[in-house]
């Protein structure tokens, strides 16, 4: 850059004397250059500058001064301006502007704008007419002066970052939607702290550990970034110790952390422990575990709500013995939810996938590689138990051609694949996303992964020999049968997340590998990749055991005699499974018989819900207790109370079944909206907050259909309406959910369409095949647990990541404490669906007893289904 030159007269510098030979030669260019005045010098040598430079890149050096004459700029008219930017051509020559350019810098002000006294020095105030930008700052000078900015002075609002760096766009104009901070304002979201101490590194960009100088609240917990950094609110630089993001995490500078909204991790927001107001005054948020007993605040404080709520049980966080002579640490809650006693779990990442799922610390994760994929969606990784028997994927990709709900997505994989599902189940995801989950059997394979192996390239629709990453695995001699368990969910048009298991099923699979298929299918370790997740305990305490009636609608057709074997062989299983189960039950039957025609059926027996009734002092309900179980055998073969158990095959009734109107009508009369002369309903009532759960077995079409009563639409309607609404209308009474073991051969057209959708009108409700009969009895059991978790009031406040639970029971009896397992049979168990947790066996808890449970549960930090790491 050309330094300004002293301005006295009798000053001859040699580089002056170049420039006016330089000129001078400017008439030998030839025809096609200007004429040029002769009374100016003009430059026609062009060898020793580069011509792509402008007049500020020219170096004094670039001029070879010995080999131009001498030139006296006196024989230069002193009053032409050539350019008529008001600066004479003599002061041009002389400083280093373009006398031929009104403009020299391009930067849309005349050069003698810009010098404002003409006399070719850049004085106080004045911009520099050789320099778009004189203050170096990233913005032009007409910018700045058509703006509030101050073109000399790159920070014009002093708060630490470059004009140019605020003003990412050039135009002058402050937009927040561009991510930009206000140039003139030192504060921009006016929380207290200037910019150029929240972008730490001033580049402009809201770096990780930095907060937004554009949002007053970065985190989103009600305080203002500079009331958590009120030590910064005068530092413009913010260094403190360390010059970088550390100075957050300085409780002298910053008394809570701006960034997050929980600054220790102790479950407890900064607001609330600011505000808190325990038996000994409020708790530091900045200190996990204020009274030092082991348990994190939150932990203690059930509701986090700032106070002990004795009521709740709750610990009081500012002491370590909330009951006399009772340590919190010997409190199940403190058994249970001490940081160091919380289960550990590994975290699976993937930013493409846009995942981040959750798993036992031991298992063995690859990254998969998919050569030459060019669908940037398409990602998957696999997931190996420590063991050979149990292999595990997961997968993001664009959904099926046609499909618009996981529902549907599962119908176009088994259509393009050859799957027939099992136990299908809609669900909602912790998150909102639409989710289904089925069971597959596969054969055909010499090992479970590689089984798994093969799914993921089908389920990708990728060759496998182009799959690399997968790990090695030993083949399993005399394995035939696999068992795959998918779950599937829908986010977007464009995104879809598949995971699942496989395991060996030619021998019953243990419970722990199917409490390890749960924990990885049903969806609770499932969240978007920049999600968080955070601990959390509860406190329940027994004081009645979860309600269930259960009403079983059998079709008493001849074509079901097979499926009414089935089930009557299996009441030693249904019985066992009711009474080792967390719920008092109760059951009763009805018939799909509605018109009558048959011996013994009347007015006052549709149905059968009447007629020959099994349950004690006349009422239709029975209990689950060993001596009732000849009466439940009975009634599954004569639901109508008619026959005597095993009627030959003629004397079922025939060929009409209402396998919609009497369960509808069965549940009408329990719940009292319809009462049948002379019967008293006093003892037939569905019992209060008890659950109802209805199994429909029937092998046709709902009668009131194929009559013409009702058209297809007008039924789905109905039973939409009657199930989701009728049913559940009484705010006495549990829920209501339908299960339909049925005929999936599309020939249910009203069944499939409200149990099975999409979209599936009846949520919860789940459907089975009916020509599987050896599958019915596992099917009724499924029935019963999920009847558990529809049943019990003991809810998490937050949905749980099944593979971090744990229990702990504190015995009535004695009060001693007891850590009891994830069982199937002996126990805990997390319904997801139902949000409840359930209990099996011996270890289950008993009236009078109470259990803490700890948990983590994901925290929403991604509000774009797309992704928010990826596009």
């Amino acid at each position: 850059m050309i330094a300004p030159l002293d301005p006295t007269p009798t000053v001859r510098l040699p580089w002056l004397i170049a420039i006016a030979a330089v000129l001078m030669l400017a008439s030998s260019c030839g025809d096609s250059a200007p004429p040029p005045r002769p009374d100016i010098p003009v430059d026609t040598d062009q060898s020793e500058t580069n011509p792509d430079q402008t007049p500020d890149e020219v170096e004094p050096d670039q001029i070879d001064q010995t080999e131009v004459p001498d030139v006296d700029l006196d024989d230069i008219d002193p009053t032409l301006d050539t350019d008529q930017d008001g600066i004479t051509d003599v002061v041009e020559l002389a400083t280093g502007t373009n006398h031929r350019s009104s403009d020299t810098d391009e930067d849309g002000l005349l050069d003698g704008d810009e010098d404002a006294n003409k006399n070719g020095t850049v004085d106080p105030g004045e911009t520099d007419p050789r320099k778009a930008d004189t203050d170096n700052d990233g913005l032009e000078d007409d910018v700045e002066l058509a703006g509030c900015s101050d073109p000399l002075i790159p920070d014009s609002d002093g708060d630490g970052i470059l004009d140019g760096v605020e003003d990412a766009s050039g135009n002058g104009v402050y937009d927040a939607n561009r991510g930009e901070t206000n140039l003139c304002d030192p504060d921009s979201d006016g929380d207290g702290l200037f910019d150029g101490c929240e972008d730490v590194n001033h580049d402009g960009r809201v770096d990780a550990g930095e907060t937004d100088p554009r949002i007053a609240d970065t985190d989103a917990d009600g305080l203002s970034d500079g009331d958590e950094c009120s030590g910064l609110r005068t530092n413009v630089d913010c260094s403190g110790p360390g010059g970088s993001t550390a100075i957050f995490d300085d409780a002298v500078f910053c008394p809570t952390d701006p960034r997050t909204q929980d600054t220790d991790g102790d479950g407890l927001t900064d607001p609330v422990e600011l505000n808190s107001n325990y038996r000994n005054g409020a708790v530091d948020p900045r200190n996990p575990d204020s009274d030092g007993d082991g348990i994190p605040d939150g932990l203690e404080d059930l509701n986090r709500n700032g106070q002990w709520d004795e009521d709740l049980g709750e610990l009081d966080p500012t002491t370590d013995m909330t009951y006399p002579g009772k340590l919190d640490a010997d409190n199940p809650i403190g058994d249970a939810c001490k940081l160091d006693q919380l289960r550990p779990v590994q975290d699976i990442i993937d930013t493409t996938g846009d995942w981040l799922f959750l798993a036992e610390p031991d298992y063995l994760v690859s990254t998969l590689t998919l050569n030459g994929n060019t669908d940037v969606r398409r990602v998957a990784n696999s997931i190996d138990h420590p063991s050979e028997a149990l292999a595990a994927f997961i997968i993001s990709k664009q959904p099926e051609l046609g499909a618009n709900s996981a529902a549907s997505e599962s119908d176009e994989l088994e259509a393009r694949i050859g799957l027939i599902p099992f136990f299908p189940r809609n669900f909602s995801t912790w998150d909102g996303f639409d989710a289904f989950q089925a069971t597959y059997e596969v054969t055909g394979y010499e090992s479970v992964r590689a089984a798994r192996d093969d799914m993921i390239a089908q389920l990708l629709d990728f060759p496998i020999g182009d799959i690399s990453g997968l790990p090695t695995h030993e083949g399993s001699p005399g394995a035939t049968l696999y068992e795959v368990e998918l779950s599937i969910v829908y986010r977007t048009s464009s995104r879809v997340i598949l995971f699942g298991t496989v395991v060996a099923a030619d021998q019953p699979i243990s419970e722990n590998l199917q409490i390890a298929i749960n924990d990885l299918t049903n969806g609770t370790a499932l969240a978007q990749d920049i999600d968080e997740y955070s601990p959390y305990c509860e406190l329940f305490s027994v004081t009645q055991l979860p309600l269930a009636d259960f009403i079983f609608t059998v079709d008493d057709t001849a074509s079901m005699r097979e499926e009414q074997d089935v089930i009557r062989d299996a009441a030693d299983a249904i019985f066992d499974a009711i009474n080792q189960s967390f719920i008092s039950a109760r059951w009763a039957f009805n018939t799909t018989e509605y018109e009558g025609g048959g011996v013994g059926v009347s007015s006052i027996n549709l149905c059968g819900m009447l007629r020959d009734v099994k349950g004690e002092n006349g009422s239709v309900w029975s209990s689950f207790e060993d001596v009732k179980k000849t009466d439940f055998q009975c009634k599954v073969k004569d639901p109508g109370g008619i026959q005597n158990c095993d009627p030959p095959p003629d004397d079922f009734f025939g060929g009409r079944e209402y396998g919609l109107k009497c369960p509808r009508i069965a549940v009408d009369y329990v719940q009292g909206r319809t009462n049948p002369a002379g019967v008293s309903l006093a003892l037939d009532r569905q019992r209060q907050n008890a659950a109802l759960i209805m199994i429909i077995m029937t092998d046709e079409e709902e009668y009131e259909v194929l009559s013409g009563a009702l058209s297809e639409d007008a039924a789905v309607a109905l039973y939409d309406d009657w199930f989701n609404n009728v049913a559940n209308g009484n705010p006495s009474y549990g829920r209501t959910v339908p299960f339909a073991i049925m005929m999936l051969d599309n020939t249910m057209r009203t069944f499939e369409r409200l149990f099975i959708g999409p979209p599936q009108l009846v949520p919860g409700a789940v459907t089975a095949d009916l020509t599987d009969t050896a599958a019915i009895p596992t099917v009724i059991q499924n029935i019963i647990s999920a009847a558990g978790g529809i049943a019990s009031s003991y809810n998490p406040r937050s949905r749980p990541i099944t593979v971090t639970m744990k229990v702990v029971i504190r015995k009535a009896s004695d009060g001693s404490l007891l850590e009891i397992p994830h069982s199937l049979s002996n126990g805990w168990d997390y319904d997801p669906f139902g949000n409840s947790m359930v209990f099996f066996g011996d270890q289950r808890p008993i009236l009078g007893d109470d259990f803490a449970l700890s948990y983590q549960f994901f925290v929403k930090k991604c509000l774009d289904p797309n992704g928010c790491s990826v596009g």
